[in-house]
């Protein structure tokens, strides 16, 4: 059980998995939804994966603090936390699908592989910053084209990095994780946890 030592946590993110993440804490946490840019988290020229989406996460962060600062300054003081998760094979970033073909072409280059799941975290706080970065590898069962088919015919497949979410029924693909299991998921608490502890965000309850 934590306490959170600020009247509630922002989350900069619209994932819903996020949230439900976050609220395995126990912690009062609200989501701060950003209009969308016309050229959402763009990879840089020859940007390595894990500058990728530490940058990304850090830039969300960034936007999120503008957002507040122009039109909900009485939010200021809260403490606001944003993350990326990128799905990669070596230096390939593997994105959310545009659509159903882009989904079964993804899942294909995943079939029989182990891939690589960064998720990166970012707090901004009191004008202090910290940032902290998982780094999970999954490993797919060859899949065939009936069941590439049918995941993405099952709408599972779309917004999510990867073309799978593995809290779903994507699960049955995984015959084996080394990392955090909720980094996969979008947001590894453990180094959340970790994060907003050495900001003095989070503390443990007085023992009477």
């Amino acid at each position: 059980m934590w306490i959170l030592n600020a009247p509630q946590l922002l989350l900069a993110s619209a994932s819903p998995r996020r949230l439900d993440l976050l609220r395995q804490l126990h912690i009062p946490v609200d989501r701060l939804i950003l209009p969308q840019q016309a050229d959402d988290e763009p990879r840089l020229t020859d940007e390595p994966v894990i500058d990728y989406v530490m940058r990304t996460s850090a830039d969300k962060n960034l936007r999120a603090q503008e957002h507040v600062a122009k039109n909900m300054p009485m939010l200021e003081d809260m403490p606001i936390l944003s993350g990326d998760t990128t799905v990669a094979i070596d230096q390939t970033i593997l994105g959310k699908p545009q659509d159903d073909k882009d989904a079964r072409e993804i899942l294909h280059r995943l079939s029989g592989q182990t891939h690589d799941v960064f998720s990166a975290v970012t707090v901004f706080w009191k004008g202090q910053s910290r940032h902290a970065l998982s780094h999970s590898r999954v490993t797919f069962t060859e899949l065939s084209e009936m069941q590439i088919r049918a995941y993405v015919a099952s709408g599972e497949a779309h917004g999510k990095a990867g073309a799978y979410g593995i809290q779903g029924s994507a699960a049955g693909f995984v015959s084996r994780i080394e990392g955090s299991y909720t980094g996969i998921v979008g947001l590894p608490l453990f180094e959340t946890t970790q994060t907003l502890h050495m900001m003095g965000l989070l503390r443990v309850p007085d023992q009477d």
